[in-house]
């Protein structure tokens, strides 16, 4: 069994361009022959007036020359016989143009034949009896036999040209109905035209809505979804490119669905199998380094430190990994009740003071005794690492700024470091995941500074917003930065 044939999208496209021009094209045919066949019949009626009205003058020409030669026998007046070499000549175009106005009917051979002998033999007898004008009396015909001569070939050209006549008179009294039927099929065939051309029109924006734009319009809606980690809608129908790229998208989605479980899996295993092990370690080193175990032998301090630092790195890298995936699976949890900004401030500054006071820096706070509602540890979270970020940008035994700006609705935080500051092409992104926008090359990192995760930035800016608020920078390259946010104030009931 044969499959069907696959309909491209180029056929589909060509197919809006060669139905209607196709029908154009038949339209303006059938238009064109109904025109050609009025016109033709407009041509046919003048013929036949122009033939009834040669045939007529034919006639008197004949009977006018007839009557010049018995006058010019009677007077020999030299401008009689000018008029009847003028007569016969009339007749002779007049004739000539009846035969070309109706050679090309067939119906009238017999009665142009019959006339052309008609005046033929008239013409001679006419010529006959003026050849013997001039000569002796006793030749010369009488006038009564050629005025008889005369009636003769009237009446034999009359009976030619009433046969002749007659058909033409039947030809340019039914012209004008012919014209007025083409007419009609003229105005009914351009009518029949345009309403077809608008039926066409609708069916082709329904077939293109329905073929194109809604299909097109899926596949666009699914690309949101893909962005968006949303479900995307059922597969379009048809065989042509779109549905098959819209089956890529399908599979594309279904694969980034096994990564994210990959993922998720990957670092639930983290979270559970190395967080906790760190921290451990994490505790005796800091038991080590504060002498709450023995003083540790000379040289140990500095390396107790260094590996310190690197489990505090791993750690806070965990964290970190954890925290974005939450974001990306829907956002952080958060514990909001009434908390105590100084409280908050007080916890930030207990977890980096200690890697401040190692490079001399000074951390200028402020002493607000405001109540928000929040979830104080997110909010600490955010702190730290704005702090974090400062004191590694910050040069030794300078200062950080600490600063609260409390209005009637929302609350300011901003901490203003005396660094390298930042370019605006840095600014533009760093807030993004995996940013290293603070990591400068004329940074000097200490042997007690943590490096970044590159997650901070971002883990902030979703805390913030998950609060309501925002989270901005303000920086000048070689004048320091700025980082700051703001919180919705809420009074506690």
């Amino acid at each position: 069994m044969h499959s069907p044939p696959r309909l491209k999208l180029s056929h589909m496209l060509a197919g809006l361009v060669i139905v209607p021009l196709l029908f154009e094209l038949a339209f303006v045919l059938v238009l064109a022959t109904l025109l050609r066949q009025a016109e033709h019949e407009a041509i046919k009626e003048t013929h036949a007036k122009i033939v009834i009205t040669k045939c007529n003058k034919m006639h008197d020409s004949i009977f006018d020359a007839g009557n010049a030669l018995i006058e010019y026998k009677l007077t020999r007046d030299d401008a009689l016989g000018r008029k009847y070499f003028d007569l016969v000549a009339n007749v002779l175009d007049d004739l000539r143009t009846i035969e070309i106005l109706v050679h090309d009917n067939a119906s009238q051979e017999k009665a142009l034949s019959d006339l052309q002998r008609s005046c033929g033999a008239g013409l001679e007898l006419l010529e006959s009896f003026r050849k013997t004008i001039n000569q002796p009396e006793q030749t010369i015909t009488p006038v009564t036999d050629i005025k008889g001569a005369r009636q003769t070939t009237q009446d034999r050209i009359l009976g030619s040209i009433q046969q002749l006549v007659g058909e033409e008179r039947r030809i340019r009294d039914v012209a004008p109905m012919k014209r007025s039927a083409l007419r009609g099929q003229i105005f009914y065939a351009f009518t029949a035209g345009i309403v077809f051309n608008i039926a066409l029109a609708f069916v082709l924006i329904i077939l293109v809505y329905k073929g194109l734009v809604t299909r097109i319009d899926i596949m666009v809606r699914n690309t949101q979804s893909i962005v968006a980690r949303d479900k995307l809608l059922p597969r379009v129908t048809g065989s042509d490119e779109i549905s098959h790229l819209d089956a890529v998208f399908h599979d594309m989605a279904d694969e980034i669905d096994r990564i994210e479980r990959h993922k998720r899996e990957l670092l639930t295993i983290v979270g559970h199998n190395l967080r906790s092990p760190l921290m451990s370690v994490q505790k005796s080193l800091d038991l080590i380094d504060s002498g709450a175990l023995g003083e540790p032998p000379a040289g140990m301090t500095k390396e107790v430190g260094v590996t310190s630092l690197t489990v505090k790195r791993l750690i806070a890298l965990t964290n970190d990994a954890l925290d974005i995936e939450k974001i990306e699976a829907g956002g952080l949890e958060m514990h909001i009740s009434g908390q105590s900004l100084l409280a908050i401030i007080d916890s930030a500054i207990d977890a980096v003071d200690r890697a401040a006071d190692r490079r001399g820096i000074f951390i200028q706070r402020p002493f607000p005794e405001v109540e928000l509602d929040c979830d104080h540890q997110r909010l600490v979270q955010v702190l730290v690492n704005l702090l974090s970020n400062a004191i590694s940008v910050s040069p030794d035994d300078s200062e950080i700024h600490l600063e609260v700006d409390d209005s009637a609705t929302e609350l300011i935080v901003r901490v203003r470091d005396n660094g390298p500051g930042l370019e605006q092409k840095v600014l533009e992104n760093i807030f993004e995941p995996f940013h290293y926008g603070i990591s400068l090359p004329n940074v000097q990192e200490s042997e007690f500074s943590v490096k970044g995760t590159g997650l901070g930035l971002a883990i902030s800016k979703a805390i913030i917003s998950g609060h309501g608020g925002r989270i901005e920078v303000d920086s000048v390259v070689g004048q320091g930065s700025t980082f700051w946010f703001s919180v919705p104030k809420r009074t506690v009931t």
